[in-house]
């Protein structure tokens, strides 16, 4: 039994080390959207507006993925919570 528990615990770390790495390529993804929308600008291929909507979007999205990814950190090794 202890065998299997800890069997268990491999594959949750394992599917969380997957996870963050998704999340690392889907943060990249988004600085690579930011740089394709200052290009757009600066050829005159958007307006000012949506390039600083896309921003608001592309920094909320990144604060939610970077919280997500300290979640999955922190639910990894329990030892390094801070109480």
């Amino acid at each position: 039994m202890d065998r299997d528990i800890k069997t268990f615990e491999d594959l949750q770390c394992w599917q969380h080390m997957d996870n963050a790495k998704f999340c690392s390529h889907a943060r990249a993804s988004c600085w690579e959207i930011l740089d394709h929308l200052i290009t757009a600008h600066d050829d005159n291929i958007i307006p000012s507006e949506l390039l600083e909507k896309g921003r608001e979007y592309i920094g909320t999205s990144i604060k939610l993925i970077n919280g997500y990814m300290n979640y999955l950190k922190r639910s990894t090794n329990p030892k390094t919570n801070k109480k």
